[in-house]
């Protein structure tokens, strides 16, 4: 009998688990969504054509409508 398989996340979007006891987490979080904040600036702006409407697809309107 096999296993199903397992999704593995890319490796800058896991945080390990010494980041939590140090706790630097929230700090990588934080940095994590100033960088997904910008990528909505961007598009705002147009650098990025589309990105708006790939954030709307992809589940985040909140990023669509910056």
């Amino acid at each position: 009998m096999r296993l199903p398989a397992l999704e593995i996340k890319a490796p800058e979007m896991v945080t390990p688990l010494s980041l939590y006891r140090t706790g630097q987490a929230d700090a990588r979080r934080d940095e994590q969504d100033y960088n997904l904040s910008q990528v909505g600036e961007r598009s705002k702006a147009g650098d990025y054509p589309g990105a708006a409407d790939a954030a709307f697809k992809a589940g985040k309107p909140d990023l669509a409508m910056r």
